[in-house]
């Protein structure tokens, strides 16, 4: 009995090996792909084109606020610095005594560019505070807006963020465009690099699952009307995740861009890194058809980190030693291959960044093997927990607010409480669990 249980374990971690293996290099070759090279040639003509003012299909960038971010001052600065010109700037507060309204009003005093001001009045108790916030903006957008392009507080974008989102929807079968996030931390402690592991582990999936990224997200304006997404948000968890799904009735396509990779450099604790995945597994669990991929994922990473520790142990007290040794080889096998395997994404992605001329005071990450390792193993102990978590939690805290999941995966928002309030009683998420 126990040199099967010896078998199957081996036979497992290998297999977990050999499909992350292709995962990776899957992302590999989409970030290096002729499409890679075409794209970017498309868009560097796109951006020639701006700047001689030949192309100005207008747009709108919105950016949703609840309380001042620790990337707010980066992200606005990034905003008004974009080389495509003809954009306007919504910006949609949760109530009109928020701190960030204050923010906000100082900061574009000495700006050429105005932001239009938009406040969440009376949230509907049907989904997220974001997801109102963006279908008040949407709503209240002129009839001459073309593309509107979202953005997250966290996300510092450079000057050619836009016009790299914009370029693709030159190809008429294009619905909506996004980028991919990624953690080079400053600071080298088990919170931020265990998020920054959990990300990088997850980029390759995301692309593979087609799962677009609300902090950098762009759609055609008759394309939300099309698919009806407004419709679609007033009732859901988050605005991205349902995206490409929502498309195949219609025949489009959310398109990727491969070099637009926004850096994020913002330290967290593992107390507040744990929940933030466990909510982006959620929203896996509620707006996408791979759930149960995600789900065997985390079965899977269960019995090859629970269940090999366990038969190591009996094995070697029972005085089969060959088959304790075989499993520590195997165990050691996968471990490798895991930190290889992050290795391989973490320049594949930095190979980008350098491309894209991005900051290198941004790419310089503290993060050495040790607290890697430490943080890689912890992923795999504490991965299979998240997506437990993920798929039974009935409620969720998000920025301060309690949501209920009903029992057909509808968002039910238990109370609304402007973010100032939650402050003054000390009740505030810390900064990082932005939207």
């Amino acid at each position: 009995m126990l040199t099967i249980a010896t078998a199957t374990v081996s036979g497992l971690l290998f297999t977990l090996s050999v499909t992350q293996l292709i995962y990776v290099f899957g992302y590999h070759k989409f970030l290096q792909s002729d499409d890679f090279a075409r794209e970017q040639r498309a868009t560097i003509e796109h951006r020639d084109a701006n700047k001689t003012g030949t192309i100005q299909a207008p747009a709108a960038i919105i950016l949703c606020l609840r309380g001042v971010d620790p990337s707010l001052s980066d992200c606005l600065k990034g905003i008004v610095g974009q080389n495509y010109s003809n954009f306007q700037l919504h910006i949609v507060f949760d109530h009109s005594d928020d701190p960030a309204v204050e923010y906000v009003r100082n900061f574009f005093e000495s700006q050429s560019i105005k932001p239009v001001m938009h406040f969440n009045v009376s949230p509907p108790k049907t989904c997220t505070l974001k997801c109102s916030s963006l279908v008040t903006a949407v709503k209240a957008l002129p009839k001459e807006i073309e593309y509107v392009a979202f953005i997250d507080a966290d996300a510092a974008a450079d000057q050619n963020w836009l016009s790299d989102l914009l370029a693709p929807f030159a190809d008429s079968s294009v619905g909506a465009t996004t980028g991919n996030r990624w953690f080079t931390p400053h600071e080298s402690n088990v919170g931020t690099v265990f998020r920054k592991i959990w990300n990088s582990a997850a980029a390759p999936q995301v692309i593979l699952y087609k799962i677009g990224w609300g902090g950098s997200l762009a759609f055609r304006r008759d394309v939300i009307e099309q698919c009806d997404l407004l419709t679609s948000w007033r009732a859901a968890f988050c605005e991205d995740t349902m995206v490409a799904d929502a498309f195949k009735p219609q025949g489009l396509t959310l398109h990727r861009v491969p070099s637009l990779i926004m850096e994020n450099t913002e330290s967290t604790t593992l107390a507040n890194a744990f929940p933030w995945i466990v909510r982006q597994i959620l929203t896996i669990r509620l707006h996408h058809r791979c759930w149960p991929m995600l789900l065997g994922h985390g079965v899977l990473t269960a019995i090859a980190c629970y269940v090999t520790p366990l038969l190591i142990a009996v094995a070697w007290f029972t005085g089969n030693q060959t088959e304790a040794v075989a499993l520590i080889l195997f165990f050691l096998l996968y471990q490798t291959v895991n930190l290889m395997l992050l290795g391989w994404i973490d320049r594949c992605t930095k190979n980008v960044l350098n491309r894209r001329g991005t900051d290198p005071s941004r790419q310089s990450d503290v993060s050495g093997l040790g607290m890697n390792l430490v943080a890689t193993l912890l992923n795999q102990f504490l991965f299979p927990a998240a997506v437990y978590q993920a798929a039974t939690m009935r409620s969720v805290r998000w920025r301060g607010i309690d949501y209920n999941i009903t029992s057909d995966n509808r968002i039910e928002m238990q109370q609304y409480v402007p973010y100032q309030q939650l402050s003054e009683r000390h009740e505030t998420e810390s900064a990082e669990s932005i939207y």
